[in-house]
């Protein structure tokens, strides 16, 4: 017996093939969907936001604002309690979103201004696809729930989630079709959170960043590129889905299916080619071994950009900086 483990795990040796980072890969040629603006790719315009704009429409900003407005601390129950009740942010993805959820938390501690109330709970598992997130009773959500409670807070007093992910085995690069399905992936997602965290109010959504660097390897399919780029066309749709008011995107209330979602950092760029807001990841100092997951450095970079973002951003004044 000990001779056929030993030999399979030979086999398995010699038939996997490790993604490594290639250096040379450091550029597509595809710009930035906020840097697109109201230019096209294949036939569909950008922009963060409808019309080719990158700031909220004034409809959607203001349903944030109505959101943002209801978050209140609350206690382990979920009864509202201004002295003594917390608010809940979460973490959600795989082992990037964690990385980079880390490196923004971190950033957090140093910021003097920040809402004492406020307590941040990185719930990314490495390895784990929107695919197994989108079911309740996955492990996924027994774990963001352990971790909730080993910090004494509960599911009742999540009311934001940042999140970050991708359908990890999907193997489709065609566009549009790859960037549509991941719409219903993160649809199915986020009805699935806001049966979990009855009080979640807001989620924002980061695009991935870039990942060309990596080789096909023993990562699963939809981590590679050019499904990177295709994750930020996934969440624009996604948004401007609620922003028309589809069917199954309703959440104004307690009953719909579904938490209020809008843009968080966008954190794509064309490898190494600088962005006009001066954010890109060089290759040799940002990222890691396998061409995927960044280096302390990259995480720093990204960690810095979410910071920026949420510090900047209107909506999450209510909740992120001190009365």
């Amino acid at each position: 017996m000990k001779t056929i483990i030993t030999l399979l795990a030979l086999s398995l040796a010699v038939n996997t093939t490790f993604a490594q980072k290639d250096c040379t890969q450091d550029s597509t040629g595809l710009v930035p969907i906020p840097q697109l603006g109201t230019d096209y790719y294949s036939g569909y315009q950008g922009g963060l936001y409808p019309g080719g704009a990158n700031a909220r429409p004034a409809a959607h900003r203001e349903a944030a604002y109505a959101q943002v407005a209801a978050i209140k601390p609350r206690t382990i129950d979920g009864s509202i309690d201004l002295a003594a009740g917390k608010v809940v942010m979460i973490g959600v993805g795989a082992s990037n979103p964690r990385t980079e959820f880390d490196a923004f938390m971190q950033i957090c501690d140093t910021f003097a201004q920040i809402d004492p109330k406020l307590k941040r709970i990185n719930t990314c598992i490495g390895g784990q696809g929107i695919q197994k997130m989108n079911m309740i009773t996955d492990p996924y959500w027994v774990h963001a729930i352990n971790e909730l409670e080993d910090s004494g807070l509960s599911a009742q007093q999540v009311q934001i989630a940042w999140i970050e992910t991708e359908h990890t085995g999907d193997p489709n690069t065609a566009f549009p079709s790859a960037a549509l399905a991941l719409v219903d992936e993160f649809e199915t997602l986020l009805t699935t959170m806001r049966a979990i965290f009855p009080n979640l109010k807001i989620c924002y959504i980061s695009a991935r960043a870039y990942s060309g660097y990596a080789t096909p390897g023993d990562m699963g399919p939809g981590l590679l590129a050019p499904r990177d780029y295709y994750n930020g066309w996934a969440v624009k749709w996604l948004i401007e889905n609620q922003i028309n008011d589809a069917p199954g995107y309703e959440f104004a209330t307690e009953e719909d299916p579904m938490p209020f979602i809008t843009w968080a950092s966008y954190h794509w760029s064309d490898g190494s080619v600088v962005r006009p807001d001066g954010f890109a990841l060089d290759c040799a100092t940002d990222v890691g071994a396998d061409g995927l997951h960044l280096s302390a450095a990259g995480e720093e970079r990204i960690g810095n950009l979410m910071f920026r973002y949420f510090r900047q951003d209107q909506t999450a004044k209510k909740w992120f900086k001190a009365p």
